[in-house]
């Protein structure tokens, strides 16, 4: 459970001696002159938020607009990305059934192996990391005096992140499950057609892979704004963590542009910015995330929402 907060209107010493009380504070810290000390740091934090509420909508407003930009440019390109991984297995698919005719998954796994699907995910996970952590560095690189990684110690980290999450493991047979489950219904669907029968094999060939086109671009949507949320989250939080000390940001919570919607995560972008050492807590679920694109599928599938990363206001002297 997370420290109390300063409520709207309340004084110092209303908020300290609700704070000193309360079965968080006092589970936490043990004696009364830590409680005390907690407690008015907690009070000075919030007076510092509302100096940055005053121009809060101005900053969300231009770092919105940055940031939708680089993501409307990372998710063209991982789309091509997916689509191209979809049609390609898809291609190689139509081939194997029309010698075959057979409605057996395994005919068709050899078409999306894990090596393939892998490649497909990692080059979306790095290029777009890679993408939003030099897009953050670049706005404050003129106020920072220090070096930066290189960009292969960032795939590094990109690459162990996703690996040894348990991230990509799961998404790759996932992938390879709905892959092999569509071109089995859909061939399935077929063999009942009598006209697509007596078709010719060039005549086969050329209504599958139109059907099978568009739906190679249907499931690369999927995939395209769930994994650009967590990979361009990443990449900004990295920059941020590059460029600053974690007790020296804030983030806030910021609604994303996709049409899924959530009310936990609408509720999270109107309140306060939280230190960077803290969870957001979706009030709804109670389910706790660290950034955007975590979490269980019900908080990530088609949430497009995002993170700002803010230098405290006493970073730049």
């Amino acid at each position: 459970m997370p420290l109390p907060k300063p409520r709207e209107e309340e004084s110092r010493s209303e908020f300290v001696e609700r704070c000193m009380v309360d079965d968080v504070t006092t589970s936490e810290f043990n004696t009364i002159n830590q409680r005390y000390a907690v407690c008015n740091d907690l009070y000075s934090e919030k007076r510092e938020l509302k100096q940055i509420g005053f121009n809060r909508r101005k900053f969300r407003n231009a770092y919105s607009k940055s940031f939708t930009k680089q993501y409307k440019i990372a998710s063209k390109r991982n789309l091509r990305l997916s689509s191209e991984y979809y049609k390609r297995g898809f291609k190689n698919s139509i081939k194997e059934f029309l010698k075959s005719n057979s409605l057996d998954g395994q005919s068709y796994i050899l078409y999306f192996q894990n090596s393939d699907t892998e490649a497909m995910f990692m080059d979306i996970y790095v290029k777009t990391s890679l993408q939003f952590y030099n897009w953050y560095i670049d706005h404050y690189r003129k106020f920072i005096k220090k070096n930066f990684p290189s960009e292969n110690n960032m795939e590094y980290f990109i690459t162990n992140y996703v690996q040894y999450s348990g991230r990509l493991a799961q998404k790759i047979s996932s992938v390879q499950k709905t892959a092999i489950k569509n071109v089995t219904n859909i061939f399935g669907k077929m063999l009942k057609d009598q006209d697509f029968v007596n078709d010719s094999i060039e005549g086969k060939s050329r209504r599958l892979s139109k059907i099978l086109d568009k739906r190679a671009v249907w499931e690369a949507r999927r995939i395209v704004v769930t994994e650009t949320t967590l990979s361009s989250n990443l990449g900004a939080e990295k920059g941020a963590l590059t460029a600053f000390k974690k007790e020296e940001l804030l983030k806030d919570w910021i609604q994303g542009f996709s049409m899924n919607h959530r009310e936990g995560h609408e509720i999270l972008s109107s309140q306060d910015p939280i230190p960077m050492g803290e969870n957001f807590v979706n009030p709804v679920t109670g389910n706790s995330l660290r950034i955007p694109g975590e979490g269980p599928s019900s908080e990530v599938i088609n949430c497009s929402c995002y993170v700002a990363y803010i230098p405290r206001p006493d970073v730049f002297g």
